[in-house]
């Protein structure tokens, strides 16, 4: 509280994102009595909308976290930061590193958000452009995420995961390739 004040304003959205990050990695909350994540949230509704898109997928990350274990989502802030993401990837696509795609998506599927149709095709069209890069744990993640979102995985995407999942098979964990087979499985591959 001290750093940041007792209205967060000396937080920068650099800072909002890595501490919803942490909290999230460590499954942990500051002191309930010191208020610190009450001040965090505000300042992060503030900021979010400043957001990069790495700064977007660490924070959504974290807060995907933070609902599985303190089983409190704050749809506002989620909302928000998913509007920031959508609009980099469609106004700055070259902004956007893949890896901060695949952990937003992964995100927003475990916080089971609804993702528009037009902005899932985009996604899909990026994975088409890059699957053959993703390692297994990306592999891993994309599939989940389309399995927790409930969304349509085209023919195509579907082939190249597993494709990618066959070339690299001695590459993946166990948990992993069990993820990976059971996310197809309820896609209907």
């Amino acid at each position: 509280v001290q750093i940041g004040g007792a209205d967060g304003a000396g937080f920068t959205a650099h800072v909002v994102a890595s501490l919803l990050y942490c909290y999230g990695s460590f499954r942990v909350l500051p002191l309930p009595k010191e208020g610190m994540y009450d001040i965090l949230l505000r300042r992060a509704i503030q900021v979010a909308p400043d957001f990069s898109s790495s700064q977007s997928a660490m924070a959504l990350w974290g807060l995907s976290k933070i609902a599985i274990f303190s089983k409190v989502r704050q749809d506002q802030l989620c909302y928000t930061i998913q509007q920031r993401l959508f609009q980099i990837h469609r106004e700055e696509p070259h902004n956007m590193l893949d890896r901060d795609l695949i952990n937003s998506l992964w995100a927003m599927g475990r916080l089971r958000m609804e993702v528009p149709p037009p902005t899932m095709t985009r996604i899909t069209q990026d994975f088409l452009a890059v699957g053959a890069t993703l390692d297994p744990r990306q592999i891993t993640m994309v599939l989940v995420a389309y399995r927790k979102l409930g969304a349509d995985m085209p023919e195509g995407l579907c082939d190249l995961l597993v494709g990618r999942i066959i070339g690299t098979i001695e590459d993946f964990k166990p948990k992993d390739l069990a993820e990976c087979l059971w996310s197809l499985f309820m896609l209907g591959r």
